[in-house]
């Protein structure tokens, strides 16, 4: 669910400019930039256009869990979990780089470097097992964060209008599940309620349904591209769940904390709060980010500047003129020829107007398509 908006300009999909200021006020000078629910951008190693400014064109993402990382007998290092496939390259005409950054109002901030990351290679066995491996399998990524960057434990967020969504969450630890076999349920925490924070959507909760060895899902989070990664926790208690990963609808996933760090560092099962301790401070999340909207606003702008976009519905339409101008034309010849009694000519006219229809049904079709899309995408 990572996304990048010139992607969307160019497909004519996106109605929602980089040089735009935060729609919410700028906090204290303490405000922590790596922050559970706060914004991320990756950079893509070539652009997908000539001449676009990177920052439009950076896979957009949310920060999960935020802490220390121990590690063999190293000194704790700051690291920070979220989406293995807000890391990972996904598409191969879209190549991130390893560089993890916070997207300021005059561009993108450096914060860390991409560090141990996992995405699950669906089996090609055939179509059930592939959409088994998507559904259940790992989706995790690690961010070694640069010395010096502010870190908070306050899970936080504000959505794609720059709306801030409520005060922050204090996270007291990770949730360290016993381990499951590849493949195995587990209806354990079935009932219980999980909150998350993203940059898209903002907060929401809803209720947990079952877990796999790699993911949570649950029921009424409605994660929107651009929550990915973003933290996931138990309101009860301040314990980190995971990080978002996919959505089914009104059914998410989420990639479980506790699975990542084990599967990355080789902690065992039970002992990931000895290794790993969430930030110890409680600042509240640094706001001075560009929004998704924003970014968005200004990805459609520069597409509209610098590209011959289509009008998609201006195309629907004429291609649906001439569908009709066609059909009465061939309607009058046949009438016509059965009328004269040319019934040859009759059978060559309609042989070459169902030729005719068949290339408009395959022109229109796709336009119909494109604009009921891009209708469906101007309500976000």
């Amino acid at each position: 669910m990572a996304f990048s908006s010139i992607r969307l300009a160019v497909a004519g999909l996106t109605t929602v400019g980089l040089a735009v200021g935060a729609l919410v006020t700028p906090t204290s000078a303490d405000a922590a930039t790596a922050a559970p629910g706060a914004p991320i951008r990756t950079h893509p190693v070539e652009t997908s256009l000539p001449n676009v400014p990177v920052e439009l064109d950076a896979g957009m993402c949310s920060q999960g869990p935020v802490g220390m990382l121990t590690e063999g007998g190293q000194a704790p290092r700051p690291v920070m979990l979220t989406a293995g496939h807000c890391l990972l390259p996904m598409d191969p005409q879209w190549v991130p780089t390893h560089e993890v950054f916070v997207p300021r109002p005059d561009g993108d901030e450096l914060i860390g470097y991409r560090g141990e990351a996992k995405l699950i290679e669906p089996r090609e066995t055939n179509v059930v097992d592939a959409a088994i491996d998507v559904a259940l399998g790992a989706d995790w990524g690690v961010v070694e964060l640069n010395p010096g960057v502010s870190t908070t434990r306050m899970a936080q967020s504000v959505d794609r209008f720059g709306n801030p969504q409520g005060p922050g969450v204090e996270l007291t630890g990770i949730r360290d599940y016993p381990d499951l076999a590849p493949y195995q349920i587990s209806i354990d925490n079935f009932g219980q309620p999980i909150c998350k924070d993203g940059t898209t959507s903002g907060r929401s909760c809803g209720t947990q349904l079952f877990r796999s060895q790699h993911m949570v899902y649950s029921y009424n989070l409605n994660y929107l591209k651009g929550d990915s990664g973003g933290i996931n926790y138990d309101p009860n208690n301040g314990e980190v769940i995971g990080m978002t990963s996919q959505a089914f609808g009104s059914v998410g996933s989420a990639s479980t904390a506790d699975a990542a760090l084990q599967e990355a560092y080789g902690i065992p099962d039970g002992q990931v709060n000895d290794h790993f301790q969430l930030s110890e401070s409680t600042e509240p999340h640094d706001t001075d980010f560009r929004t998704v909207n924003q970014d968005n606003e200004a990805g459609q702008q520069w597409a509209q500047e610098n590209l011959d976009v289509p009008d998609l519905s201006a195309e629907l339409d004429k291609a649906v003129g001439e569908a009709q101008a066609d059909a009465e034309q061939y309607a009058g010849q046949l009438t016509d020829q059965v009328t004269s009694g040319d019934f040859a000519g009759a059978e060559q006219t309609w042989n070459e107007a169902t030729v005719t229809a068949q290339d408009h049904i395959d022109n229109i079709g796709p336009l119909g398509i494109a604009v009921g899309l891009e209708q469906l995408l101007e309500e976000f």
